[in-house]
């Protein structure tokens, strides 16, 4: 069993399955941490803090707040219509990250990139940080992965057990 949940532990001790702490969800939460802390985002391929102007957690919040305007009812059909002209008929909602969703902040920049000329014909005037858009959404994409490998790993350990 992979969780750390009482019942889990209870559960695994009954069936007598090995219990394992879910490195998934270890992952997420260390994950989680380090977009919460002040490293910055600027130049993540260089590692060059001299010319650092964002932090994880102000790009997130950036996108966070585009995704909320352009989520509103009024906006969101006028989005729609401009992403058929501008994405070539393809029209993708933006995501909105949840802190209970593994991996969300992830799937949240990914689709922003996705619509990033959608986004920047919407927006028109306003500026976005894109290359630190792009960094962030870069630096999560092994960490979703992993986790989502692992995810299915559990899964496939715990058939296993149970298909006698």
């Amino acid at each position: 069993m992979a969780d750390c949940g009482s019942d889990i532990v209870l559960f695994s001790k009954i069936i007598k399955l090995p219990h394992l702490p879910r490195l998934a969800h270890f992952i997420n939460l260390v994950v989680r941490q380090i977009l919460s802390s002040s490293a910055n985002v600027s130049n993540i391929s260089e590692c060059d803090e001299s010319d650092a102007e964002f932090v994880f957690s102000d790009v997130i919040e950036i996108v966070r707040q585009t995704v909320k305007s352009i989520r509103q009812p009024n906006s969101e059909s006028k989005f729609l219509e401009l992403q058929k002209v501008v994405q070539n008929g393809m029209q993708l909602k933006l995501e909105l990250d949840n802190v209970t969703r593994w991996n969300s902040t992830f799937k949240m920049l990914e689709r922003f990139v996705k619509c990033e000329n959608s986004i920047a014909a919407f927006l028109s005037n306003k500026e976005m940080p894109w290359t630190e858009i792009k960094n962030l959404r870069n630096l999560l994409e092994p960490f979703y992965f992993e986790t989502k490998e692992l995810e299915e790993d559990n899964k496939r350990n715990l058939y296993k057990h149970f298909r006698h």
